[in-house]
């Protein structure tokens, strides 16, 4: 199938829109959200490219909140309290 100029344009301005989304994102400290926006930047090299980058940043961000949240759950459930460990 062979994508004409005024597809591959559209995919090209789409692709941008949703990094400029994902870069938005992220400079507001909405790390879950670049996350979820990751999936939606089209696959042109250069987009993906460069939403990596930005997605790379939001991952390192969380991963310490991630594993305080986890031992914090691990605790709880070693105590029994799985109500409070699922909170």
């Amino acid at each position: 199938m062979q994508v004409t100029v005024e597809e591959w344009e559209k995919e090209w301005q789409v692709a941008a829109e949703k990094f400029e989304l994902v870069k938005q994102a992220l400079k507001n400290s909405q790390c879950s959200e670049v996350l979820s926006l990751e999936n939606q930047v089209h696959d042109i090299l250069y987009w993906r490219s460069k939403t990596n980058k930005l997605v790379e940043r939001a991952r390192a961000s969380i991963k310490p909140k991630t594993e305080y949240l986890l031992e914090q759950a691990y605790s709880k459930a070693k105590d029994k309290n799985f109500t409070a460990a699922l909170d």
